[in-house]
């Protein structure tokens, strides 16, 4: 540091001075007999100020990893009937073609995930969370509820896998914010969906029964004409699936 005009070393070496941590000002309290109270006080602020730093910590890591992911391909195609007797065809990304872009990026900045899986108590419907971990300690949590119900010629047992995979599908790509899309279809930046695909959109809400304020929520978009074009594809394959498991 340099040395201005009529200032002293003592001035400098006074500027120096770092203020001690709260885990140095707790041990410093320990090791005088503080009271209980004042004990107290030093530990919630520890904790207060450690969470800061490992949310803190928890939003670079994210910055990073969303910035090194790119647009996930589908890989998979699907098709089922639908209540008009049409037939709808559309790509999605599987789960395990997800977990292998994302996971060499974010174990490396010190994120992780898993799941928990919950059945109402009627057992008609299973609740997927999604937990997102970092190692500073912050986390942070998505969740996808859908029916069970019974296909055709399948066991309880399938039915409720289906359905499993679909939501740890689903709460994933929403905890880690990112998209699934063809790299060759995908709309230009800031192009939103076109007035017919808004309404088609709204049509498959109502009929699958979707909370409006959670699907707006979850594309991060005020109304449904906000909607980016590259989400349009993945919206409609996300509804119009859960109408299908609904029947």
């Amino acid at each position: 540091m340099s040395v201005k005009p009529g200032q002293s070393d003592d001035a400098l070496a006074l500027m120096d001075v770092q203020p001690p941590s709260p885990a140095a000002m707790l041990q410093a309290a320990i090791e005088k007999g503080a009271d209980v109270e004042s004990l107290e006080k030093l530990v919630g602020l520890y904790e207060r100020m450690e969470n800061r730093r490992a949310a803190s910590e928890f939003t670079a890591a994210m910055l990073e990893f969303q910035k090194g992911c790119p647009p996930i391909s589908r890989n998979r195609k699907a098709s089922f009937l639908t209540r008009g007797g049409g037939n709808f065809n559309y790509d999605y990304a599987d789960l395990p073609h997800i977990c292998r872009i994302v996971n060499p990026l974010l174990h490396p900045l010190g994120l992780s995930y898993k799941w928990d899986s919950s059945v109402s108590d009627d057992g008609g419907r299973l609740k997927v969370t999604c937990t997102l971990s970092h190692v500073a300690g912050h986390s942070l949590t998505a969740a996808f509820e859908a029916p069970i119900d019974k296909g055709t010629g399948t066991s309880g047992a399938q039915d409720y896998a289906k359905v499993q995979t679909y939501g740890q599908r689903q709460s994933l790509v929403q905890v880690l914010g990112i998209f699934t899309a063809d790299e060759d279809t995908d709309a230009a930046p800031g192009v939103t969906i076109t007035a017919d695909q808004a309404a088609t959109l709204d049509q498959l809400i109502e009929e699958s029964r979707t909370n409006v304020a959670r699907f707006l929520k979850t594309y991060g978009v005020e109304k449904l004409a906000d909607l980016p074009a590259p989400n349009y594809a993945g919206a409609v394959a996300s509804l119009n699936a859960k109408i299908a498991a609904q029947r």
